[in-house]
């Protein structure tokens, strides 16, 4: 991570985002717009607590409020959402569907 930020390390099944430690609505509906263009996709995982756009280990892992994983000498929280693949179309509770398409999340349109 010295040399590259996490986002190079993105993928289909794999996003890393920031946690906001002064907005759980906002890390809430970040959780389920994940959760829905993932599934909608092939499945994959979502850690928050991490900087995406950030060089050097110690500046990536932010944490979260939560269970802790050690590094180092000190712990940092993460946190892990797995989400399995489904039949789409998934949405959010406002309608809003999207799927994962490379490291994007992009609407979901139904070709049926």
């Amino acid at each position: 991570m010295d040399h590259h930020i996490a986002d190079d390390f993105e993928a289909q099944d794999l996003e890393f985002k920031r946690w906001n430690f002064s907005s759980l609505e906002e890390n809430i509906n970040k959780m389920i717009k994940y959760a829905v263009c993932m599934a909608n996709g092939s499945g994959g995982s979502v850690v928050f607590g991490v900087a995406d756009k950030v060089r050097g280990i110690d500046n990536v892992l932010i944490g979260i409020p939560f269970d802790e994983l050690f590094y180092k000498d000190h712990s940092i929280r993460l946190l892990v959402m797995n989400i399995l693949p489904e039949t789409p179309p998934y949405t959010t509770t406002n309608g809003t569907a999207t799927i994962r398409q490379g490291k994007e999340c992009l609407p979901y349109r139904n070709n049926s």
